[in-house]
């Protein structure tokens, strides 16, 4: 009887026994002021730091010289409207907050300083060659260096096939800027060197004609206002040797072939 007696006395003393103070407050709802946490600030919206922002005077563009030099082009492929080619290309622009004591240049990571984000229009595939990173030189010049192989889109006009001449395009492009903005004009190195071609490629049924490089904005949307662009045309004709003797010349074979029957005596 005492086992049975004691848990119901427990419970009956404890409900007379006073509730304690810090149990009667009431928890602070959603509509209390305390209980209102004040908002994280977001290092999305802080300023942004001083080496990100264009490196221009309010109203001017800010001047990116460009250098293409194409290493080789593998293959022109017709039915998929493409070409294989290994570029190089090069960039320079000045930014004084850049400038420091030197004596040599600094090596920066591409995303930690503002850059032009350049890139090449029409590359259905690529692979880079050179770690994304910048050279910044004593007087505040940042150099940006690139080599990606790859797969580049290219409309073809074959209506003359096999004696048709094509113009491939390459054109880097700084995008979310306008012309206005990025003025992109040629590079001319210490040495002379500009934008150029390679001697030789490895082009087996091409011959390259000509090629021209020149400042170039790209009108994506048809607009007055083209994003900031450098483009190297490459003029080339295909070499119709091959289809003349491994094509039309056997099938004029055949067709005179089938007209002799028409000259022989019954």
């Amino acid at each position: 009887m005492t086992n049975a007696f004691l848990p119901r006395f427990l419970f009956c003393l404890g409900l007379l026994l006073p509730v304690p103070a810090f149990a009667q407050e009431v928890a602070p709802g959603p509509t209390d002021p305390s209980a209102v946490k004040s908002p994280l600030k977001s290092t999305l919206v802080e300023e942004a730091k001083p080496e990100l922002k264009r490196p221009a005077s309010p109203g001017e563009a800010t001047e990116v010289q460009a250098l293409i030099y194409v290493i080789d082009i593998d293959e022109i492929n017709s039915a998929d409207q493409s070409f294989a080619a290994s570029v190089y290309y090069e960039a320079r622009w000045n930014s004084p907050l850049l400038q420091h004591a030197g004596p040599g240049p600094l090596h920066v990571d591409l995303a930690d300083i503002w850059n032009p984000r350049l890139t090449i229009i029409g590359q259905q595939n690529s692979w880079k060659s050179y770690p994304e990173t910048a050279e910044i030189l004593p007087d505040g010049t940042v150099i940006y260096r690139q080599k990606v192989w790859g797969h580049f889109s290219q409309p073809l006009n074959l209506h003359d096939f096999p004696f048709d001449r094509q113009e491939l395009s390459i054109q880097l492009v700084a995008p979310g800027f306008s012309e206005k903005q990025v003025s992109m004009t040629p590079r001319v190195g210490e040495l002379g060197r500009a934008s150029n071609l390679a001697p030789h490629f490895s082009l087996p049924d091409f011959d390259i004609l000509s090629f021209e490089a020149k400042s170039a904005p790209y009108y994506p949307d048809q607009g007055p206002i083209g994003v900031a662009g450098y483009e190297m045309k490459i003029q080339v004709a295909r070499q119709p040797e091959y289809y003349i003797l491994k094509v039309i010349l056997p099938l004029c074979l055949i067709v005179i072939m089938s007209w002799l029957p028409r000259w022989l005596n019954p």
